[in-house]
This record gives structure tokens, C-alpha cells and sequence, in this order.
């Protein structure tokens, strides 16, 4: 993982393009998610076929529902429901920060759910598989 972090780390500064590192600590926080809750699947369900099925719909889900829910209420102007729903694609946010939003805020609590929602799945992911292992 660290080995992972690096390179992407390196990529974007050998790019020449600068990269906020909230950006970077987006995607990682994104990846994290991703990869703790299938994780977390693949322990509880153990079948390979229903936990591709449930990951890709459950992340699916969250990712376009959310960024929905997050183009919704940047049009009508609602910055403060944002905080609820911006760990699910905080990737609208930047795209609207980009435009001249001052949405940094909303992105880091983003960040913080989606780094604290996958810190949680890894741990019920331990528990389970050393209840497995005994």
C-alpha cells in the first residue's frame, strides 16, 4: 500500500502538473473504501460470483447516487446537505471547485468519512477472518 501511495505520489510530480495533495488524499481515501468494503464481502459472503455481484452494485450505487445527490444540491444551492452526502463522490465537489466554488471544507469531511468508513470496514474485516481462522 505504501508502495502504492509512493508511486502515485512520484507519477504526479514527474507530471509536471501540480496536484493538490487533498486530490491525491481523495483518491487514496476513495481506493481505501473500495478496497475494504470488498474486502469485508469477500470474508462475510466467501462466494466469488455474489460478492462481485454485490461489490459492484454496492459501489456502483454510492458512487452515481451520490454524485447525483451532489449535482442536485449544488444546483439548487444547498452547500450545507453537502457534508452528508460528499463522501460518496467527492469528485463533483471538485469539479465545481474547479469552477470557483470554495467547497474545501465539504471535501474534507468527505475525505475524513470515507478514510473513517474504511478504516471500519478493515477492522470488522479483521475480526471476521480471525473468527474464520480459529
Amino acid at each position: 500500500m505504501a508502495f502504492w501511495i509512493l508511486t502515485t505520489s512520484t507519477y504526479s510530480l514527474l507530471s509536471g502538473i501540480p496536484v493538490p495533495a487533498l486530490l491525491l488524499l481523495t483518491y487514496v481515501g476513495g481506493y481505501l473504501f473500495s478496497l475494504n468494503l470488498v474486502l469485508l464481502l469477500t470474508i462475510y459472503l466467501r462466494t466469488p460470483g455474489l460478492v462481485v455481484l454485490i461489490s459492484f452494485f454496492s459501489l456502483g450505487s454510492v458512487f452515481v447516487f451520490g454524485g447525483a445527490i451532489n449535482y442536485y444540491e449544488l444546483i439548487e444551492g444547498n452547500l450545507s446537505s453537502l457534508f452528508f452526502s460528499s463522501f460518496s463522490n467527492p469528485y463533483v465537489l471538485w469539479i465545481a471547485y474547479s469552477l470557483g466554488r470554495n467547497l474545501i471544507s465539504q471535501i474534507y469531511v468527505g475525505v475524513a468519512v470515507d478514510l473513517s468508513l474504511a478504516l471500519i470496514f478493515l477492522l470488522m474485516s479483521f475480526k471476521a477472518f480471525r473468527v474464520i481462522e480459529l
